[in-house]
């Protein structure tokens, strides 16, 4: 829960006094983790950017469509643990 409250903290530093494209830079810079080598990385940036939309959802409906089609991918990794956090 700490995690999650430290990435919204800097979620709202970048966002602030911005126009939203620094907050977009922001989301690109956490989806950035689905490149991950391990499965470990990849799982906890699903569980980062989940939490992201559910505290920006009113803001990103511009981004849900890319961001979607990469998290959808990711039901075919070969790993459980990836499977499972999405």
């Amino acid at each position: 829960e700490c995690a999650f409250q430290i990435l919204v903290c800097m979620a709202q530093k970048v966002d602030t006094g911005s126009n939203g494209q620094q907050l977009g830079d922001f989301f690109s810079m956490v989806l950035a983790g689905l490149a991950g080598t391990t499965p470990h990385m990849i799982s906890a940036t699903v569980l980062a950017l989940s939490r992201l939309v559910y505290e920006y959802a009113d803001r990103v409906q511009q981004l849900a469509p890319p961001l979607l089609e990469s998290i959808l991918l990711l039901f075919e990794h070969k790993s459980r643990e990836i499977v499972t956090s999405v």
